[in-house]
């Protein structure tokens, strides 16, 4: 399947670079979220990103990645500038390659060899641009969050990748550069006739949705919550999970701070994953993980930490729930 010439990621860095030029610092903390890099290093201007083919239809066409150790520094566009350019990039293999960069990339990508994260060229297809030209940057953060730098670029792949691949969106992403050329809609779980409209992970364990030989071999517990604070306005929900398939979802709100009790089931690791999703409980499109205990099959009080959760649902650290006494 080739992709249109106008519906490439670096198809929409061109679009963007007529509305105004790359002007973003690398001043970014080190143990920054997926989030709070897209909006340092992928950000739109006003206008918005214009338009383009589906994100998932523009990373599971890659076929050619490059797994960048260093940047030529010396070929730094300058401030402002926006413009594709030729470089020099040193490879993890111990190579050197030249590429065709867009300005709007150094800052991210210098971002991420400053912070022992992996980068990742994705190649743009040779059919359609100049061979050896970048179309998009992927990035591993030490935590195991991908972000996306490059004008526009956090609101063009990582936003609707992340609820496209929830829950799993970062771990497919880091994995995506390592796939067999040409197994990546496999891998992404998409078929060219539904064109990413499928969605992996969606189960709800719910006796009234799912086979009953899906339940048999779980584990069903009771479980005892409480909170530090509600989260934002009160109308987020907190829910847990296990791999195959979500739990029961409580609010997040003044009434969690006095505990809620509810139901879960889990698997013969005990482990059960904690989640922030929207007040529907919308499994397509989660917050974040926001911790993990283990249960050893048996019922459980908790108390989660949310001083470290954003009023806007921005998950800060995945490390927020404790096994109460």
């Amino acid at each position: 399947m080739k992709r249109s010439r106008a519906l490439t990621a670096l198809a929409l860095l061109a679009f963007t670079a007529l509305l105004a030029g790359c002007a973003t610092s690398t001043n970014q903390p080190a143990g920054s979220s997926a989030a709070e890099l897209g909006k340092a290093f992928g950000a739109c201007s006003d206008d918005g990103p214009g338009e383009g083919a589906p994100a998932i239809e523009v990373v599971a066409n890659t076929e050619q990645w490059v797994a960048v150790a260093g940047l030529n520094t010396e070929q730094r566009p300058d401030v402002g500038a926006s413009e594709t350019t030729d470089v020099e990039v040193a490879t993890v293999s111990g190579g050197k390659e030249t590429v065709g960069l867009h300005s709007s990339f150094w800052p991210g990508i210098e971002w991420g060899l400053e912070n022992d994260a992996k980068v990742w060229l994705a190649m743009a297809d040779p059919e359609l641009w100049v061979p050896g030209t970048v179309d998009y940057v992927l990035i591993e953060t030490v935590d195991g969050e991908v972000f996306f730098p490059g004008r526009c670029l956090d609101e063009v792949l990582r936003i609707p990748l992340q609820e496209e691949l929830a829950p799993d969106s970062n771990n497919l992403l880091a994995g995506l550069p390592l796939v067999e050329p040409g197994k990546a809609r496999e891998y992404l779980g998409i078929s060219d006739e539904e064109s990413g409209k499928q969605h992996r992970d969606r189960v709800i364990l719910n006796p009234d949705d799912v086979d009953a030989s899906v339940l048999h071999p779980l584990t069903f517990i009771g479980i005892s919550l409480k909170t530090s604070g509600a989260v934002g306005d009160g109308s987020f929900t907190i829910c847990t999970r296990i791999p195959a398939g979500w739990n029961e979802c409580v609010m997040a709100d003044d009434h969690s701070v006095e505990g809620w009790d509810f139901n879960a089931y889990v698997d013969d690791s005990g482990q059960l994953e904690f989640w922030l999703l929207n007040g529907d409980g919308d499994v397509s499109k989660p917050y974040g993980k926001i911790g993990e205990v283990k249960t050893n099959g048996k019922d459980i009080s908790v108390l989660i930490d949310t001083s470290k959760i954003g009023a806007d649902g921005t998950v800060k650290d995945s490390n927020l729930v404790v096994l109460a006494p």
